[in-house]
């Protein structure tokens, strides 16, 4: 979990079952960045694989779960099966490989759902697979085909089955369901119940066409836990502030969310992408909660001694050098209470160009904790390298 690999034959080979391969950066690696052979249930989860000569391999491997990863600009495929069977690939997201997105080949009985695939050689190939079955597939202008199939798959299920960019649908009822069946090039594969919405089902920012480090599924971070000064009273179980790596990990992009521009990262005719060394902040909030997505919930400037945290939560635009992150939080009588502290590494020293819109957050605890019984007007500060850049007031009730 959370390693960095590149450089290998093969970033990460799995031979045994019954393992969690999760949030790894995996790149630049010969043959594969994953490769799995003859290794059954595995969970392969967020990772990020980039730039091998395919992204994820599975041979002979049967009854692995490949969820959430994201796979561009491999050589050959984002993901790969060969004699693999009962396998489930989900919501992966594929993009600038350059022979297709996910491939199988002669690998029976696997499901692929929820994926996206874009701009590949292909979005989904399927050669000599059959009893695979496949839906909510959103796949889009994809060089040679978004669909190909040699054999016999089931590509609609429970009433809903793919999207397909090169496929002139009508739904003359607006169901959503395309009123004729897609039928599946390279063989007699027929997807009787194709999405309507074609590419205007694509968030703007992730539109064919734009450019970015990481195009979809933006880097967020993992909490920083607040520390009491050493010199101050230290609750039970904590000690000393340290400072810690605040490490951009990978989770799924809140497709209804606002999503920042990609205008910085996108070369202009005739030069290369603008690197600014100043931080964006894009947006900052004290909130209630962070969903697993690093999205706020429950923006508010008042908490009650009931409410299990605080966050002081902020949203940068893209991050192109490393920075060290500080928040200080002032009890109602101005005294501090604590600081937490993180770093920004590098986004080169990840194989990345720059982090895209990560986020960032520092936490206090309230219910059962110091601040809970302290209620009045409090404050917390954050600074960048240094420097002030948020000062908010909270009230505690």
């Amino acid at each position: 979990i959370c390693n960095a690999v590149g450089g290998q034959e093969s970033g990460i080979r799995v031979l045994s079952s019954d393992n969690l391969i999760r949030e790894n950066l995996v790149f630049n690696n010969g043959y594969s960045g994953i490769c799995v052979l003859s290794a059954g249930n595995n969970t392969f989860a967020e990772n990020v694989v980039h730039g091998n000569g395919a992204g994820i391999v599975l041979s002979s491997a049967d009854g692995n779960l490949i969820s959430g990863n994201r796979l561009y600009d491999n050589r050959e495929e984002g993901v790969r099966l060969v004699s693999s069977a009962g396998n489930v690939l989900a919501e992966n997201n594929a993009t600038r490989n350059g022979r297709a997105g996910i491939a199988l080949s002669s690998s029976d009985e696997n499901v692929l759902k929820g994926n996206w695939a874009w701009e590949n050689g292909a979005g989904i190939f399927l050669e000599g697979s059959v009893g695979c079955l496949l839906s909510l597939n959103r796949l889009f202008d994809n060089r040679e085909h978004d669909a190909y199939d040699t054999g016999i798959n089931q590509w609609d299920d429970a009433g809903q089955g793919n999207l397909y960019a090169d496929f002139s649908c009508v739904d003359s009822d607006g169901d959503g369901i395309c009123d004729s069946g897609y039928r599946i090039p390279g063989g007699f594969s027929i997807d009787n119940l194709p999405l309507a919405g074609g590419s205007r089902s694509l968030p703007r920012s992730v539109q064919p066409g734009t450019r970015g480090a990481l195009p979809f599924l933006p880097p967020y971070s993992p909490s920083v836990d607040l520390l009491p000064p050493s010199s101050g009273p230290s609750p039970a179980g904590t000690g000393a502030p340290v400072m810690v790596e605040v490490l951009p990990g990978s989770g799924p992009w809140p497709w209804t969310s606002p999503m920042p521009a990609l205008e910085e990262s996108i070369p202009s005719p005739g030069g290369e992408a603008t690197s600014p060394s100043a931080l964006n902040l894009i947006d900052h909030a004290m909130v209630r909660a962070i969903r697993p997505s690093g999205d706020p919930e429950g923006r508010t400037s008042t908490f009650s001694a009931g409410d299990p945290r605080a966050y002081s939560w902020v949203q940068f635009g893209p991050v192109y050098e490393a920075h060290d992150l500080l928040w200080r939080w002032y009890y109602p009588d101005s005294s501090l209470y604590g600081e937490s502290r993180g770093r920004i590494p590098e986004p080169q020293s990840r194989g990345l160009e720059h982090w895209f819109s990560p986020k960032y957050w520092s936490e206090l605890e309230i219910q059962g904790g110091l601040a809970g019984r302290h209620p009045g007007e409090w404050r917390v500060e954050f600074y960048v390298d240094g420097e002030m850049m948020v000062a908010e007031r909270f009230s505690i009730v």
